[in-house]
């Protein structure tokens, strides 16, 4: 067989149906749209700079936020720790904190939990002095 060279043949073998059972237990997902192209383009540098400007104002939003609930639960902790767990009946306070920190969750999330309310009264106590909580968080 000069001048001709062996190609081998390969035989596509059909992919096998999946049985019904196998497709109901296939989650059905719906095909993505397409989104339409825009007639007009903006302009790159258009579009950079206001990508740019929400950036940013993500950044201070979420730095004023944080600034918010540092001064918040530090305002927290100084409260129970000056209202509540100065008395000296330490469990009588203890037991204040849990009820109450039952009745936060209850209204405002697992954030003022019981565990939580006493991370804060720590935190007052870590920082007892309100000038520098302010400038932990500016």
């Amino acid at each position: 067989m000069r001048g001709f060279d062996y190609v081998p043949t390969v035989y596509a073998m059909k992919a096998k149906k999946p049985s019904a059972a196998a497709r109901k237990a296939q989650p059905r997902t719906m095909p993505k749209p397409v989104p339409k192209p825009s007639r007009i383009a903006p302009a790159k540098p258009l579009l950079t700079d206001v990508r740019g400007l929400i950036l940013e104002a993500r950044q201070r939003v979420a730095q004023s936020v944080n600034a918010g609930l540092t001064l918040l639960y530090w305002s927290i902790g100084t409260r129970i720790r000056t209202d509540i767990l100065r008395q000296k009946r330490a469990g009588y306070g203890e037991e204040i904190v849990h009820a109450m920190g039952g009745q936060l969750t209850a209204e405002f999330g697992k954030g003022f939990s019981r565990t939580n309310l006493f991370n804060m009264i720590r935190f007052a106590e870590v920082f007892p002095d309100h000038r520098i909580v302010q400038s932990l968080t500016a």
